[in-house]
């Protein structure tokens, strides 16, 4: 992707309907073949208009829990997540797996 589909991916135009309290957020994103495509997402309220950016339009994150190798060491996951929710369902696939420990036999 490059530096102008970027720009473009995390644009975000807002409109007010001045006939109601619902805002629209008018987003234009560079799908994985390149196309831009005009994704619209209404909103009850400017609220919920601030939580779907917060959300959705942050840009990649990377996660940073702690996970035990197949090696049996700690380190960083790094998996990149495409936005703040997906990160969200990620760290909390390492929340549901049980803490390892280092010292124990998984033979048993």
């Amino acid at each position: 992707m490059n530096q102008n589909q970027l720009h473009l991916s995390r644009t975000a135009a807002i409109q007010i309907n001045n006939d109601s309290s619902q805002t629209l957020c008018n987003l234009i994103e560079v799908g994985q073949d390149g196309l831009q495509r005009q994704r619209r997402k209404i909103c009850n309220n400017i609220q919920d208009l601030s939580n779907h950016k917060s959300r959705y339009h942050t840009g990649e994150r990377i996660c940073d829990m702690i996970v035990v190798g197949a090696d049996g060491q700690q380190r960083p996951c790094r998996k990149v997540c495409k936005n703040a929710a997906s990160l969200s369902v990620q760290k909390r696939t390492h929340r549901k797996h049980k803490p390892f420990d280092v010292g124990q036999d998984v033979r048993q």
